[in-house]
Formats: C-alpha cells, structure tokens, sequence
C-alpha cells in the first residue's frame, strides 16, 4: 500500500473481474479514522463524550475510554482534561487493514 500511496489518487477493488468499488486515496485515508484511549482514575460514563465533535464512537473498559475519532482532536482533549484524564494514548489503523477491510465487505473474502 506505501506504493500506491506515494503515486496513485485513486483506488479500485475488482471483484471476479468487475470494479466493486472505487474511490480516492483522501477518501481512503479518511476511513483509517483514529482511537484514543484514555486513561481515568475512575470510570467515566459514556454519555460525558456525546456531542464532542469528531466523536464516532465511544468504549469504556473499566477507568480507560476508548474513542474512536474522525477529524481534529482538540474538542475531544478538552473534554477529557476538564474530566480528569491522567494518561492518553492514540492508535490510527494501518491503510493496507482498511484496505483489506473493504476488500472483505465487497464480498472479496469467501
């Protein structure tokens, strides 16, 4: 995929022959949408990351919230250093997994 970053604009999946699917290296980028975890000292209910922009989804796993984020960051920050956030880790997925991923939902994977 490094290769097909570095010299192509757009994408195609080919199924039995036919293009599945096809879309843009931005619009392809934009699907390896990044989570945050967040460390708390104690559990933090979902409901304190509704209305957050960016905000895609939200986990909590005991004091730790997982947050899965489309876009800046910034609201997102504010939000856990005004809840007490003491330790922050980011994780983007790779663009050869969304590339798979996608190859899986056109019905590529049997």
């Amino acid at each position: 995929m490094a290769e097909v970053e570095r010299v192509a604009d757009r994408v195609g999946l080919i199924r039995d022959g036919q293009m599945a699917r096809e879309l843009s290296m931005r619009e392809l980028r934009h699907q390896t949408t990044g989570q945050i975890r967040l460390g708390f000292g104690e559990p933090v209910d979902v409901s304190a990351f509704e209305g957050v922009s960016g905000v895609t989804d939200v986990r909590v796993d005991g004091d730790d919230v997982f947050v899965s984020i489309d876009g800046p960051v910034a609201d997102l920050l504010s939000r856990a250093g005004e809840l007490g956030a003491s330790d922050i880790e980011t994780q983007k997925r790779d663009l050869d997994d969304v590339f798979l991923e996608l190859f899986d939902l056109e019905g590529g994977a049997r």
